[in-house]
């Protein structure tokens, strides 16, 4: 896998999450990047990238496999089994546990959720 896919991943996920992109045009575009490439193929090349990165790099080992498990769920839901069995089978898991505990913590500035409360948006609270 290189960079440029992860990066195309990346910025995928992001469109998608902050709501630039329309579901279709997300799909069409992760169609693009990952191709017809099984996922057994992805995820052996994914775990060879994160073994090729340098060590300044390794500390973001977590998001990189949060970002790229995402993308394969997203691309086709039904194939999660799929994708649990290769995440555990080229010991990923720990990985993907720790880059979505960032995610939710928020505790990096480019890979977070930013979340708002919206209760003042109403005039009456229990009109939705």
């Amino acid at each position: 896998m290189e960079r440029k896919i992860l990066n195309e991943l990346s910025s995928i996920m992001m469109d998608s999450w902050n709501q630039i992109k329309g579901y279709n045009e997300v799909k069409d575009r992760l169609k693009r990047t990952l191709g017809r490439k099984s996922i057994s193929n992805w995820t052996k090349e994914f775990a060879a990238f994160l073994d090729t990165l340098p060590e300044e790099e390794k500390k973001n080992k977590p998001i990189y496999t949060a970002i790229f498990v995402m993308a394969l769920l997203k691309r086709n839901l039904d194939e999660g089994e799929q994708v649990r069995k290769y995440i555990k089978k080229y010991n990923l898991v720990s990985l993907l546990y720790g880059g979505l505990s960032i995610l939710t913590k928020g505790t990096s500035q480019k890979f977070a959720l930013n979340i708002t409360w919206s209760y003042n948006s109403f005039q009456n609270k229990y009109e939705f």
